[in-house]
Order: structure tokens, then C-alpha cells, then sequence
């Protein structure tokens, strides 16, 4: 019964997300400074041996909780997915957790210190749990695994792994006394075994979908199992009758839409759980929970005074609310598909809003709840739509890729623009109404002039469909969120990229400013919302390729950028890295601020301390290229500060990477431009290589000819045997899409994908300016 009471303490606490300030701090991604939401139990819950904590798997990481107290007590990030479950080890020392992105990780429960990945199953590990002894830890993969595995607790060594099953098992558990073996189904069964014999003793039914996770009470009299979320529950049962005994409910869905309330202190948010949330930005404490809505919220907005809230719903309805008592003030229904945008006219009399499929704009009177008007055009349906600051243009996004402008007094359609590829997501007006922006599914923000309608930028960056956009008060910054799980911001003015926020777990759904424009909040699929400071913002080195605009009206393509400015660029993030008791190879700079380094693990052998050299200029300011002069000038090299140490910080044997962190850095050096996604490339292109092929200049530019990613590795089709291992291998932008790891004398080279590079940094515990820690 003290576990019943206790779980559904929790579930009351977690559903109203009523939390504390410091919390909200915790592993904040660099650039934010406060998280509202905790985000989604994705997984289970579990009680520690003791009994005084018990771990939650979410979305963002594991929530650790006080059940005294019921307090948060740590956050333990480090994966790059949702968390699927959790356990601890008979001893409470260890916490293993399984999730989305095919791994294990190892926690120390105490500290919050990760021990260690274990890597192996190719699905989600949907469930995790400890022998009883601690020494074995079992884990179960899901569909597109299908395997049970056993590892060796202590050192992380994989001992079996099971194979045969016909259908992937969630989740398993063993009762206290190892008699009941209980496992959870995709088809919302529960099926009780006797451990021991293996017989089946009887099979559980009341869940509508697949069981997540299943849990035995210490006492061994209560099985809780927890629906994944196409179920939101989580039910008791009695394990001496096997009836049911409760469902617990409060689970958080989908963060769809956000807005600030003018003053700027209070965020609504709404969310796949059909619920609109009210948060105190100040404190992040929740305030209200409105309900109503029969299906999950799309769009929400305040009106100008504050007064009133709106919210749009795929239940094909726009609600209006008493932003102050959270009354339902009316129900506008018309669309006769779901809503997708909602929007206030600037004196809040009119709102407007758009259905999806039903290919319509709704006009409404928001005193009285009455229709007012209903915009239509051939093949037309609205993703968004925005009224300009005057309130005499209305724009919209469409699902035919263009943007139309209407006259919103009579609602005559004045102008299409044309140029995105796909569907366009999002659309807002700068404040001085002169300048429109689109967000599309072709992962570009394109700028209008509203008097001409003529193309002023388009925005590269995004490696994921951009899924909303959003000018500052001041109108000089634009945002933009996308399915790639990060913010950027972007200059309103030139184009040009300023920032990129990355620590979601999830696609940014949407993004908005605070009135004084000095934070800025985004929304996402995994269920939180993130707030970041703007005035934090300082410039600094900003790779000039990762992100780009475009110059060209017309274009839809990024502008060509110059062999010559690719290799200035890169050249200064490269190094020679010295192992005395081995050899040399290349190495890169990516992380100027907390200055790291990758090379090849085999560079650095046993070692943990390396030498390394950067490229020095002559009277002329010109790099030196030559081998010689780093081998015979050294004493030189050492003197004018081309030289430091390093030590190894990181490595993984298996895909050949080190981590290095230097002890210093000339003026001269600059990081690599790369991202947590390697660029899509295409067989054929050409690709830029640098470092020391064939053993002439140290650092020589090479072209190469991208064949195929193959997961482990690039297949690179050129000339570079020999003494090029750690260097860099480039797109024709200069991001940074791996380093060479071998090559042979039939001009084939294997590269080590930039992506394993953001996978050793996660796995240890490194600290880097894009970490998200």
C-alpha cells in the first residue's frame, strides 16, 4: 500500500510539473538559462534498494527523486534519445538505463557520474534490469533487435546474446523472491512465468497499448505496468488475485506551440496531451491546467492586452480563454479539418485561423465568437498564418509551397510568393510590417518584402524541415526552430547566422520572444520547453559555412563558396600530432573555447600525452607547408608558441577516435566547422582532404570523390596512402564531415564519420562549449 500511495504522489507531482528554480538549471545546454517541463515519462520507474529514491526514464534524461522529501534530487543526461527504463543494482551504487538511441549507460547513483556505454543492440532497449546478485545486467531490444543481452555488470562485457524471439518484449522483471518472471507485450498484455519451470502462469489485459514497462513492488504484492503513449496509464495489479487494482494518469504529450503574455510573465504552453499549461517564466512554477480540448493542441496565442488566450486543436475547434481564471469563454467551430495556426490582430478584436486540410482561413469576431470571414484559394490550405503590425495584411504559409499576402478588411488575395520547394511551416511579420519570413519543409527561411514581394534572402542551415520562425521585439533578430533539434538565430537585416542553441531531445516545434526580447523561449517534441538568455549572446569565431544565406532572388541553392577560402579556413584547425614511441598523424580542432582535439586513437596508443604542432606563417604571413621545416624547427616552433601539449581525455578504440585537450593555442588557430549531423553528400561529389598524403607537404590539399556512407565509415575515393590518418576530409561548405582512419594504394580511403566524433564526447565526460550537459 506505501508504494501505491508513494507512486501516485509522484504521478501528481510530475503531471503538474510544479517545481522548484533550481531544477530548472540542471544540465542546461549551453545559451539556456531555465527549462520549463520536465519533459515526458518515456519509460518506467523504479524504486532504489533503500527505498529513499526512486528513478523516473524521461524523455530528456533520468529524473532521480527524494520519496521523502519528493523532491528532484539529479538530472543524469548523456543520451541522445528518450529514456526507456531504468534500474538499480541490488546495492543501489549503479544505475543502468536503456533508450532510444541502442544504448546502455552506467551511473554512478550517487554522484550522478557516468561509468560507462555499453553498445550493441540495433533498436531501442526498452528494458533494463539487474540479477539479483548485481553482477549481470540483462537488457531487452525492440523490434528492429529482437534479442535479450546479458552483460557483465563491472565491465561492461556483452556474454550473451539471446536471440529467437518472434515479437520484441518491452520490458521484463523479476519479482523479489526470483519466483515470478513478469514480461510486457506490444499487444497491451502482461504474461506472468513461474522463473524457475519457465511455465506460463497467466496473461494481464486492460492496457490499449504496448506495455513500456513493467515493475514489482518491494513487497512483491503489487506489478505496476506503465503504456507507452499511445496509452498514457499506468495500472496496478494485485499479484496474489492478478486483478487490477488502479490507473494512474497525468502524463505529458507533445510541446506543440508556445507564446509569452505581453507583460512577459506568463508562457502557455500547448501539448499532444490536449492541455494548455500556464508557467510563471519568472520562477517556472506551473500556475493552471486548461482543459477542454478533445484532441491534441496545435497552436495557442495570447491577445494583445493579455486578456484573452486562444488555442487551436487538431479537434478541428478554437477555443477562447479568460487568460486570468482560465474560463472557457467561447467555441468557434467551421473548420471541417484540424486547426494548424491561430492568430490576434493587433487591437485583439479579430482572430485568425487556419485549418489544414480544409483549405481555409477563418476570420473571427473575438467579442462575440461569431464567424466573420472565410478565405479560400485553389489548392489551398494554410499551415500558418500571421496578421502584419497595421493589421491591413494577413499572410500565409501553404501546403502548395508558396506564401500568399490578403488584404484582411476584405479579404481580396493581393500576392503569391514563390521560391520554397516544400510546404511552408511557419510565417511572421517584422514589427515595422516591411519584411515577411517563411519557414518550409525544404529546411530553409526565406525573407520577403511585403511592399514588393520580391526574395531578399534565403536562409541555410537547417538540416531538418524548419518548423517556425520568429522576429525579435526590435525586429533585428530573427529565430528559427527546426525538426533538426536546435534554434538559430539569424540577422534580420543581412541574413547573416548568428547562433545555434542546441539541447533539445526532440524537433523544435515552436519559438517566440519575450517583449523585451531578452529571452527566448522554444518548445519541443520532448516535452519541455527551454528558455535562453539573448543578451548572453556575445560574437565570437562563428564558422562561416555551417550556416549560410543566400544572395540570389531566385535561388534555391546555398552560393558556391571558394576552394581558396575553404582551405584558409580549415588549415588553421589542423595539426601535426607527434607520439614519440610511435609515430604522427593529423588532428583536428573542433572546440576553440575548452581547446579539443580529435585524432586517431591508435596515434595516441597508450600514451596520454602527445605533442602537438600548428601551422606557423613565414615573413609573409603565408602557412608553411613543408614537412622539413616542422621537423628540423621545432625549437623554433616551440618558441613562437606553434607548439603545446596534449593529453587524452577520450577514446574508443573501436572507432579509432581520441579525444585530446591541448594546453594551449595560438592566435592563429581556429576550430573546424562541423555539426551533430554530418551534411547529406551525395555519390560523386567532391570532397576536400587535408593533412600529409603520400609523405610530401604536412599539409597538403587534396580532392577526393565521395562513393558511400556505410555507417562506420566514409568511402572516399583518392590518392592520400600514407600519412594522412586524423586529417580532416571536407565538404565543398568546409564542414567537416570526418577524418581519414585508413587508406590503401588503390586510391580507396576509409574516414571515420564526423557523427562518432559527437558520439565520444557524449559517452565520456568532456566538457566542450556544444555540449549539451
Amino acid at each position: 500500500m506505501k508504494t501505491t500511495v508513494t507512486l501516485l504522489i509522484f504521478f501528481a507531482l510530475f503531471s503538474l510539473n510544479t517545481f522548484a528554480r533550481d531544477y530548472t538549471q540542471w544540465s542546461l545546454p549551453e545559451g539556456a538559462k531555465a527549462r520549463l517541463g520536465k519533459g515526458s515519462i518515456t519509460g518506467n520507474i523504479t524504486y532504489s534498494p533503500d527505498g529513499s529514491r526512486f528513478a523516473v526514464a524521461g524523455s530528456i534524461g533520468v529524473w532521480l527523486y527524494d520519496t521523502q522529501t519528493y523532491r528532484e534530487a539529479a538530472l543524469f543526461t548523456g543520451h541522445t534519445n528518450s529514456v526507456e527504463s531504468v534500474a538499480f543494482s541490488p546495492d543501489g551504487s549503479t544505475l543502468a538505463s536503456g533508450s532510444r538511441d541502442h544504448t546502455i549507460r552506467l551511473w554512478n547513483a550517487m554522484t550522478g557520474e557516468h561509468k560507462q556505454t555499453l553498445i550493441g543492440h540495433t533498436g531501442t532497449v526498452y528494458s533494463v534490469t539487474f540479477s539479483s546478485s548485481g553482477r549481470v545486467l540483462a537488457s531487452v531490444g525492440g523490434r528492429q533487435d529482437n534479442t535479450l543481452r546479458l552483460w557483465t555488470a563491472v565491465t561492461g562485457e556483452q556474454k550473451w546474446r539471446l536471440t529467437g524471439h518472434k515479437e520484441s518484449v518491452t520490458s521484463v522483471a523479476f519479482s523479489p523472491d526470483g519466483q515470478t518472471l513478469a514480461g510486457g507485450s506490444p499487444n497491451g498484455t502482461v504474461r506472468l512465468w513461474n522463473a524457475v519451470t519457465g511455465e506460463h502462469k497467466r496473461t494481464l489485459t486492460g492496457h490499449t497499448g504496448k506495455i513500456s514497462s513493467v515493475a514489482f513492488s518491494a513487497d512483491g504484492r503489487t506489478l505496476a505496468s506503465g503504456g507507452n503513449w499511445q496509452d498514457k496509464t499506468i495500472r496496478l495489479w494485485d499479484t496474489v488475485t492478478n486483478r487490477h487494482k488502479r490507473s494512474l494518469t497525468g502524463h505529458m504529450g507533445l510541446v506543440n506551440s508556445i507564446a509569452f503574455s505581453p507583460n512577459g510573465k506568463t508562457l502557455v504552453s500547448g501539448s499532444g496531451d490536449k492541455v494548455l499549461r500556464l508557467w510563471d517564466t519568472g520562477t517556472g512554477e506551473y500556475k493552471r491546467r486548461l482543459t477542454g480540448h478533445k484532441k491534441l493542441i496545435t497552436s495557442v496565442a495570447f491577445s494583445p492586452d493579455g486578456g484573452t488566450l486562444a488555442s487551436g486543436s487538431w479537434d478541428k475547434t478554437v477555443r477562447l480563454w479568460d487568460a486570468m481564471t482560465g474560463r472557457r469563454k467561447w467555441t468557434l467551430t467551421g473548420h471541417t479539418d484540424f486547426v494548424r495556426s491561430i492568430a490576434f490582430s493587433p487591437d485583439g478584436r479579430t482572430l485568425v485561423s487556419s485549418g489544414r486540410w480544409d483549405q481555409t482561413i477563418r476570420l473571427w469576431d473575438v467579442m462575440t465568437g461569431m464567424h466573420k470571414r472565410t478565405l479560400t484559394g485553389p489548392a489551398f490550405s494554410a499551415e500558418s498564418v500571421v496578421l502584419s503590425p497595421d493589421g491591413g495584411t494577413l499572410a500565409s504559409g501553404s501546403w502548395d509551397k508558396t506564401v500568399r499576402l490578403w488584404a484582411a478588411v476584405t479579404g481580396r488575395h493581393k500576392r503569391t510568393l514563390f521560391g520554397h520547394t516544400e510546404v511552408v511551416n511557419s510565417v511572421a511579420f517584422s514589427p515595422d510590417g516591411r519584411i515577411l519570413a517563411s519557414g518550409s519543409d525544404d529546411r530553409t527561411i526565406r525573407l520577403w518584402n511585403v511592399v514588393t514581394g520580391k526574395h531578399k534572402w534565403t536562409l541555410f542551415g537547417h538540416t531538418e524541415v524548419v518548423n517556425s520562425v520568429a522576429f525579435s521585439p526590435d525586429g533585428r533578430t530573427l529565430a528559427s526552430g527546426s525538426r533538426d533539434n536546435t534554434v538559430r538565430l539569424w540577422d534580420a537585416i543581412t541574413g547573416e547566422h548568428r547562433r545555434i542553441f542546441s539541447g533539445h531531445m526532440g524537433g523544435v516545434r515552436g519559438v517566440t520572444f519575450s517583449p523585451d526580447g531578452r529571452t527566448l523561449a522554444s518548445g519541443s517534441a520532448d516535452g519541455t520547453v527551454l528558455l535562453w538568455k539573448i543578451s548572453a549572446y556575445r560574437p565570437a569565431f562563428d564558422p562561416p559555412s555551417v550556416a549560410t544565406r543566400s544572395v540570389q532572388p531566385d535561388s534555391s541553392k546555398p552560393p558556391k563558396t571558394n576552394a581558396n577560402q575553404v582551405y584558409d579556413n580549415a588549415i588553421r584547425a589542423v595539426m601535426w600530432i607527434v607520439n614519440p614511441s610511435i609515430g604522427e598523424g593529423s588532428g583536428v580542432l573542433f572546440d576553440k573555447q575548452f581547446k579539443l582535439a580529435v585524432t586517431n586513437a591508435h596515434v595516441t596508443d597508450t600514451s596520454q600525452a602527445v605533442d602537438v604542432y600548428f601551422p606557423a606563417p613565414d615573413e609573409n604571413g603565408k602557412l608553411i607547408k613543408e614537412r622539413d621545416f616542422y621537423l628540423k624547427s621545432r625549437s623554433v616552433l616551440k618558441r613562437l608558441g606553434y607548439y603545446t601539449k596534449g593529453h587524452v581525455v577520450a577514446k574508443n578504440v573501436e572507432t579509432d577516435l581520441a579525444i585530446i585537450k591541448l594546453d594551449g593555442l595560438p592566435e592563429t588557430a581556429r576550430q573546424i566547422d562541423w555539426g551533430f549531423t554530418t551534411p547529406t553528400i551525395n555519390a560523386g561529389e567532391l570532397v576536400y582532404i587535408l593533412g600529409n598524403p603520400g609523405g610530401r607537404d604536412l599539409w597538403h590539399w587534396k580532392l577526393g570523390q565521395f562513393q558511400n556512407d556505410y555507417g562506420k565509415s566514409l568511402h572516399i575515393q583518392s590518392d592520400v596512402f600514407g600519412g594522412n590518418s586524423g586529417g580532416p576530409v571536407l565538404n565543398k561548405q568546409g564542414i567537416l564531415l570526418g577524418i581519414i582512419a585508413r587508406s590503401d594504394r588503390h586510391m580507396n580511403a576509409s574516414a571515420i564519420p564526423a557523427r562518432y566524433i559527437y558520439q565520444l564526447l557524449s559517452e565520456s565526460n568532456v566538457r566542450y562549449s556544444g555540449s549539451r550537459r
